[in-house]
């Protein structure tokens, strides 16, 4: 109510979730157990960044009533700041289950072990009241695995791989740097020979000259720890401004902590103290008359040869580094270069979820796309304007997929799925799809007229191989009746719909015939421009002056879609290749 209205990460959580996890609120309370219940004490509990947002920190928020989804619910508490759990949540409410016969409700739960206990216990002890449990008719379909995973490891298992290698990059560039410190040390040793043995002719005690080669050695490693240290700060900020949003977990909390600093001192002052105080001494238990006989050969056989490995070690790590840096490059290449389908040059999206409190039913949200369609088609500079359920590179959020069937003889192939697909007329010609048989959906293809469908070109030769696809029948019931069919009337190239860069089997249904509520509640609408026109503020006004109350996701052009997309694979190529860089720039040295 002190803005737009906008879309928020939430989450439906019992009453003893914020005991589990141990995290108290800021400022008021969390949930009692009677607030579980449908209908009953509509509250929620916000993030600390939220409040910070929409009550600019005012404590007088406890109470304070909000709309959500549509619903009006009362504040109750504020969660300390950084506490995001899970996936990034700014506000949670109570998690209610109504269970019944033959329903099913998937939810996510937390325990804490009790103390000494293993997550193998708590594992087979799972399995012990799985067995135990009683089983239903359809349980001999299927068969359920006890499974119990360390909270650290669900959340960080998406990035744990990376981590891995970026961590392995990093070591070989400290490795790398570790021996061009010690073939210069080495060097600075041999050449000191003659001054050394000089210093023990006149009568300098071997503890003397070591004294003063370890104050030496102790202020090279630490005047090169401070200069890393330094340049550490710059790297961490450089690297977090150009990491991709939302895709590294708890990357607010990255930063040069204590263990790092203690790491680089302890490292740096190793390496100059074993590296250049080590070969000093060696060179001080030498008879002097040896060194000074010796002067001219500033490097021996033994250290020649030393010198020579690491110099080879050094350029076999950077070369380990580079070819991981080539392979991604050219991975990533041939993902940006990859057919996609459609034209997503000038295409502008934006993303709405429309509340069931408001669109419960499917006729008023057929009649919200209309309202929107016609007031996206009005913006000066828009050439096209549709609607579609599912657009490409979604996010994998609005994504629909099963099965179907087929009339006539022809067989589904089993566990055949496709993508269902719910758009408006123009649809195609908005994206820049080929109709490659028959036609497009129409204005005229309503709740009045014989249902239809297009389908994509993969599904159309996987069923129908030695036909023509435009005139059959296709249903999504299980047990169709007489007005359970779709008749083709389309087929339309394959076209990519996220990051796998797969193609994808699809059925297109217009979305004024469509009649499944959930599916109506989820709408992408894209326009096509002209050249150099700008059409995301018109396209919010637009949602606007239909709705003030329902927020826009996702309002980005198609192009950014895709690099938001390929936006971790690009921040670890660009990782990468610095690193490898940076290899190559020591060795080389």
């Amino acid at each position: 109510g002190t803005s737009d209205a906008r879309t928020v990460a939430g989450a439906r959580v019992d009453a003893s979730f914020f005991a589990v996890l141990g995290v108290s609120p800021m400022l008021g309370r969390t949930f009692v157990n009677e607030e579980e219940h449908a209908d009953r004490h509509k509250v929620a509990i916000i993030s600390h960044r939220l409040w910070r947002e929409r009550f600019a920190g005012d404590a007088r928020a406890i109470g304070a009533r909000i709309s959500l989804d549509g619903a009006p619910r009362t504040v109750v508490g504020v969660m300390p700041a950084g506490f995001n759990f899970p996936a990034g949540s700014e506000i949670w409410t109570p998690l209610t289950l109504n269970l019944g016969k033959g329903n099913f409700v998937l939810v996510t739960v937390l325990g804490r072990l009790r103390d000494h206990a293993t997550v193998d216990q708590a594992r087979a002890e799972l399995g012990t009241i799985m067995a135990a449990r009683p089983r239903a008719p359809q349980d001999d379909t299927w068969r359920a695995l006890p499974s119990v995973l360390p909270l650290k490891g669900v959340i960080a298992g998406n990035v744990a791989r990376s981590l891995l290698i970026f961590s392995g990059a990093v070591a070989f560039v400290l490795l790398i740097a570790c021996v061009n410190v010690a073939n210069l040390l080495l060097i600075r040793a041999a050449t000191r020979r003659r001054e050394i043995a000089l210093r023990v002719a006149l009568g300098a005690s071997r503890a003397r000259i070591g004294r003063q080669l370890l104050t030496e050695s102790l202020l090279v490693g630490l005047a090169g720890g401070l200069v890393g240290i330094a340049l550490a700060h710059i790297g961490v900020r450089t690297l977090l401004a150009i990491a991709p949003a939302g895709r590294i977990p708890r990357l607010d909390e990255v930063h040069v902590d204590v263990w790092v600093l203690v790491f680089t001192i302890v490292l740096s002052l190793a390496t100059g103290i074993i590296f250049g105080l080590v070969p000093a001494l060696q060179s001080a238990r030498r008879p002097p008359a040896d060194a000074l006989a010796h002067s001219g050969r500033m490097v021996g056989a033994t250290q020649g040869r030393l010198r020579g490995t690491l110099v080879a070690a050094e350029v076999a790590l950077a070369l380990v580094l580079l070819t991981g840096a080539g392979l991604m490059i050219k991975s990533f290449t041939r993902m940006r270069g990859v057919d996609k389908g459609y034209d997503a040059n000038r295409v502008t999206r934006m993303s709405v979820d429309l509340t069931r409190v408001r669109y419960r039913d499917s006729a008023p949200k057929r009649v919200f796309h209309s309202a929107m369609l016609e007031q996206l088609a009005r913006i000066p500079g828009a050439r096209h304007a549709a609607g579609v359920s599912y657009a490409p590179m979604g996010g994998g959020l609005d994504g629909v997929m099963g099965n179907f069937v087929v009339d006539g003889p022809t067989p589904l192939p089993k566990g055949y799925s496709v993508d269902k697909v719910l758009l408006s007329p123009g649809y195609f010609a908005t994206m820049g799809i080929r109709v490659l048989h028959g036609r497009d959906f129409t204005g005229s293809d309503d709740g009045s007229a014989p249902a239809v469908a297009i389908v994509s070109e993969t599904v159309a030769r996987r069923i129908w191989p030695d036909a023509d696809a435009v005139g059959k029948r296709i249903s999504m019931s299980d047990h169709p009746g007489p007005s359970d069919w779709l008749t083709v009337v389309g087929v339309v190239n394959d076209v990519v719909q996220d990051r796998s860069l797969g193609k994808h089997s699809t059925v297109y249904m217009p979305y004024l015939q469509g009649s499944m509520p959930w599916l109506l509640g989820r709408m992408t609408y894209v326009v096509r421009s002209d050249v150099g026109v700008d059409v995301a503020l018109a396209m919010r006004a637009a949602l606007r002056d239909v709705d003030a109350a329902i927020p826009a996701r996702q309002l980005q052009t198609m192009d950014d879609a895709m690099l938001e997309e390929v936006a971790e694979p690009l921040f670890q190529t660009r990782l990468l290749t610095v690193f490898s860089a940076l290899a190559l720039l020591l060795a080389v040295i």
